[in-house]
């Protein structure tokens, strides 16, 4: 069975999350602002 899209979105979503845990500062603002931008998104 192949991967639904949102499944998909939700595993980058959780990546980027994990990846911006690691960050700092600005960086880390800015990939978190996104992330809700695309969580949120159409």
């Amino acid at each position: 069975a192949e991967e639904q899209p949102a499944d998909i979105d939700r595993l980058l979503l959780s990546l980027a999350a994990s990846e911006a845990a690691k960050m700092t500062g600005v960086q880390k603002q800015a990939l978190y602002r996104r992330l809700l931008e695309l969580k949120d998104g159409p």
